[in-house]
This record gives C-alpha cells, structure tokens and sequence, in this order.
C-alpha cells in the first residue's frame, strides 16, 4: 500500500563536515522509497559539496544554484520542483541534522489524521547531547522576537503530540496545501524568521501546527553571535510585524515597539552591532511596496482574527542563550504591558 508522496529538501551552503551523517540517516528512513525522493540544493557553496554530493550521494537529486539565495530562495527552487511533481508533503531540513530511522513515517501518520493540520515538527534534540531539547516548537513574542521552546531542557516530554506556535525550519513537515496558500517562502527575507512567518500564516489561514514527540531528530545546533545575523533579524522581525497584525493591533502595540526600538539602539551601540541596527532601518524601506503588496494579500486571505491569533503569543522571552539583567527588566515591564492591551485586541 503506497503512502503519501514527499519531497526531502536539505539545503546546502558548505557544512561539508556534516553531509555524511546527514544523508546517510535519510537512507535508512522507514519509509517507501517509491513515495520518496530526496532532495539537495546546493546555495553556491565554496566548499566542494557538489563534488561530494555526486560521489556520495549519487542517488539523491541535485539542484545548483549559481548564487547564495539565502534559506528562502534555497529551499524555494526545491519547493517549486516539488510542487511540479505533485508531492503532497514537504519534509524541510538543515544538513546539521541526524534523523531517527521512523521520524518521516511518524510524522506522516500525525499530518495524516487531520486536514486541518498544515504543519508538523519532530522533537529536536541537541546533537552535541542527545538528552536535552533543542526545540519543542518555536515561540513568538507579541513584537515579534523568536526563540526556541524548551531550549537545554531535560527530555522529558510526554510522548503526545501537541499544539505549538511554529515549527522549527531545521526540521518541518509542510502540507502540500501551505506553499500554495501562503505564496512558498518569502526570498527577499533571505534568512531569518521565514519560519516564524509560515508557521503565523499557516495558523492565520485555518490550519494547526503540531510537534510530533515520537519522531526524533538531532541538530548539531550553536548560538551564532555574528553580528550581520542581527540585521537580518531585526529587519525581518520589523517585515513580519508590518505584514500580519491588524492596523488596530500595530497602534495597540505601538507604544511598546517604540520603547523597543530605543532599547535595541542603545544595546546594539555597547553590543558593537549599531551599524548593523541602522542598516536593517534602510532595508525595511527599500522593500515597502512588496511588504505591503504581502500584506494586502494575508490580510484578504486570513481566516483568524489577532483575537484569536493572540493566544500563540507569549509575553516574556525565555532562552538561555540571551539571558541577561536587561532582558529580565524588559520581560516584567513587557509582561504588564501585555496583560492591559490582550483585552483590548478585537479585531
């Protein structure tokens, strides 16, 4: 009896250090290989990944860019030979990953039981300690910052699945229906909150996002301090806030975002990334006729209210790798400011 069909994409930029491990898992997949086909896109690597890729891997369909399109261009020229093909899931991965033999097959099975789940995401294990989460879904910030759910915990999650925010992108199984709702990935984000921004829409369009806690995945994970990765995220998180909130909810969150901004300033001078700060200003208004043509286009197909969509927020950001005095001051005055205006979000 077949299964459903799916498109394994792994997106390579160099990391030739972890292809081996990373497609070798996908061999031993439990998984009818007839409904399967797995492929890699090489983002112009430096390193000679095509090369190894070929010799290695020769099974494994190859797509090569001629330039870095970020993870969104990347993943896209994958998505799009997908959807030629008629698959009817979307298995996304980093190449940092090891995949436990069942993860697909599981995850199939959950995505399978309900239409109305668009997303599913596997438990996310450390690589480096295989005891303690990576993520058990993403959170977001009601102005838009993003970290990961029970990031260094202790594994001790029930195995039942459950409702989360959004799935990580190191690793998501995406409904066919999703890509052609939400327009594939945004490329002119490049990298960065991508994720977030599809996990938003595929809760704003109707649809559930799950983690699936029996199917296994491990990511060779790290905390990139770089300092041009604040500027992709903090333009990115300007982006999607001008993209989904309702005009009603921006004014409501107006006052807070201000304050923010004036904190990120000042942060960002004694932290050496103001240059960094400055720059992600210029770009949100380079690209804001294609901000808004998005906008017009989510806010005409969206089907749940930011009443509704509130419940996904969280008030306070809670991950390790941040965590500092001026965090902790910002979380309680954030937190209250939170509690006055959720009651005021109608619309």
């Amino acid at each position: 009896m077949s299964r459903p069909k799916v498109a394994i994409i792994v997106l390579i930029y160099n990391g030739l250090e972890y292809l081996e491990d990373c497609f070798s898992s996908l061999e031993k997949l439990d998984y009818p290989k007839e409904d399967l086909e797995i492929i890699a896109v090489d983002n112009c690597s430096t390193e000679s990944t095509v090369e190894f890729m070929k010799k290695n891997f020769p099974e494994v369909t190859l797509i090569e860019s001629k330039k870095n399109l970020g993870y969104c261009g990347g993943n896209n020229l994958a998505i799009k030979y997908g959807l030629k093909k008629d698959f009817d899931y979307f298995f996304i991965l980093n190449p940092d990953i090891i995949i436990g033999p069942e993860c697909l097959k599981r995850l199939v099975s959950v995505i399978e039981q309900d239409k109305e789940i668009g997303i599913v995401q596997p438990k996310i294990l450390l690589w480096q300690d295989k005891t303690r989460i990576q993520t058990s879904g993403n959170k977001i910030h009601y102005l838009g910052f993003a970290y990961s759910g029970d990031y260094r915990k202790e594994d001790n999650l029930s195995k039942e699945k459950k409702e989360i925010t959004y799935a990580s992108g190191s690793g998501m199984l995406v409904r066919r229906k999703i890509f052609e709702k939400t327009g594939l990935l945004p490329e002119y984000y490049f990298m960065y909150h991508d994720d977030l921004e599809l996990g938003w829409q595929t809760w704003l369009y109707g649809y559930k996002i799950f983690l699936v806690p029996t199917a296994v995945l491990y990511h060779n994970y790290s905390f990139s301090r770089n300092k041009r990765k604040y500027f992709w995220m903090e333009r990115n998180r300007c982006w999607f806030i001008l993209k989904n909130y309702k005009i009603g909810t921006l004014i409501l969150f107006a006052p807070a975002l201000v304050i923010t901004e004036l904190g990120l300033l000042a942060y960002s001078l004694t932290s050496g990334w103001f240059g960094w700060k400055i720059k992600s200003y210029i770009a949100i208004f380079s690209k804001l006729n294609k901000v808004f043509k998005d906008r017009k286009r989510i806010q005409k197909q969206r089907i749940r209210s930011d009443r509704e969509m509130s419940k996904l927020l969280t008030s306070m950001i809670k991950f390790e790798e941040v965590d500092n005095p001026i965090l902790k001051m910002a979380n309680i005055f954030f937190s209250f400011y939170w509690q006055i205006i959720k009651l005021l979000i109608f619309q």
